[in-house]
């Protein structure tokens, strides 16, 4: 039996909670390296992300967020809405995709927070940390604050928002002051309509879809407002949904192009070479010292905001991969708490394994997870 909609609020202490979610999800790593490959791909990927960042954000998250409140599960998920609509056999597909996905994202940010970390502790202390060590210790305290549970994180997530936000906007207003000549003279040049051209849109596109993504935490969100709202949920995910949206493409596309204006295109290939965010450039370029001080700290601080949110979705996914498999052995369902913990545990080794491994993080993102996202954003709830 569907709950009794409720009633339409002006705003409330329940929308900044999901306002704030949302935004912390999305503003992560993809948004400190997306200028990297923004500004290797030159004038006509800035023109095709400033026509595309608001469409590419709101409507294919509305739909999959509509796509999941539709199912006729007590508790919707993506797995239940996706068995309802297509059968268990694609569900499972799915969900595997699904949980590879976000699991890949869950690796990138810790691999990510690691580097951050250890370039960091060399920078200022002139300390070499032992890698696994590093790893290890990172990885550690992210599922220590998720283990505190939903709300804490949330709590934790939201607190952030404002201050990463406010110091992204002055940090870009900071960069106008601090153009780099090359690098404007690399964007006003006409381009040349070739191949090279259309392979570094298509590489940007991957990246772009990953940078203003927050699908992890949809599902969580839409079971949220379906159990809260009842028959009202996509009215009331609409009036979260948009402004929050427009904060996160406008916040993203002014860092972006900030950041692109101030770094000169060799400058751009070491940060990809290195496996470094935008900010670690920047900083390690500009003899500014409260970005210096500031830049790798607020680039922690970004990815694991962003990696919280998106364990919510990952830890669903992977759970529904441990509890099918319990089940195919053994013939009945394994409980919900010994579930739980086993994903947490597998989510724990794997992306430990990718810290210590440190493959190239954009590579990662064109070649597996951007595609994979656009799978489950674009297609499936339109399908």
């Amino acid at each position: 039996m569907k709950n009794k909609p409720a009633a339409l609020k002006v705003w409330s202490r329940e929308y900044n909670i999901w306002f704030y979610a949302l935004f912390g999800t999305a503003v992560g790593a993809g948004t400190l390296f997306l200028p990297i490959q923004l500004g290797l791909s030159g004038a006509p990927a800035m023109i095709m992300m400033c026509l595309t960042a608001i469409p590419f954000t709101y409507y294919p998250h509305l739909a999959l967020a509509r796509y999941i409140i539709s199912s006729d599960a007590p508790a919707p998920t993506l797995l239940s809405a996706t068995a309802q609509y297509y059968g268990n056999r694609v569900a499972n597909i799915i969900n595997f995709l699904y949980t590879l996905t976000f699991l890949l994202i869950i690796c990138i940010y810790s691999a990510s927070i690691t580097n951050s970390v250890s370039n960091f502790l060399v920078k200022f202390y002139d300390i070499n940390a032992s890698r696994p060590l590093l790893a290890f210790l990172v990885v550690s305290v992210l599922h220590i604050i998720f283990l505190s549970g939903k709300k804490i994180t949330l709590k934790i997530m939201g607190a952030l928002v404002i201050p990463l936000a406010i110091y992204l906007i002055v940090l870009s207003l900071t960069l106008i002051h601090y153009r780099d000549p090359s690098a404007i003279a690399e964007f006003t040049r006409p381009p040349e309509f070739d191949i090279s051209l259309l392979k570094n849109l298509w590489l940007l596109l991957p990246v772009m879809v990953f940078s203003f993504s927050h699908t992890p935490i949809i599902s969580t969100f839409a079971a949220h407002c379906r159990k809260t709202y009842g028959d009202a949920a996509e009215e009331h995910m609409k009036k979260i949904m948009k402004p929050s949206y427009f904060l996160i493409c406008a916040v993203i596309l002014f860092f972006v192009f900030s950041c692109v204006s101030a770094l000169s295109r060799p400058e751009l290939l070491a940060a990809r070479t290195d496996n470094v965010t935008v900010l670690t450039a920047i900083g390690d370029k500009n003899n500014l010292l409260w970005i210096i001080l500031t830049a790798t700290p607020v680039a922690v601080v970004a990815m694991s905001k962003s990696f919280l949110g998106t364990y919510f979705g990952t830890a669903e996914g992977v759970r529904g991969i441990v509890e099918a498999a319990e089940q195919n052995r053994r013939g009945t369902k394994t409980r919900r708490t010994g579930s739980k913990f086993k994903s947490i545990f597998i989510i724990f080794i794997i992306s430990l394994v990718f810290s210590v491994c440190n493959p190239n993080i954009l590579s990662v993102i064109s070649v597996i997870t951007g595609p994979l996202i656009a799978l489950i954003l674009f297609i499936l709830p339109s399908a």
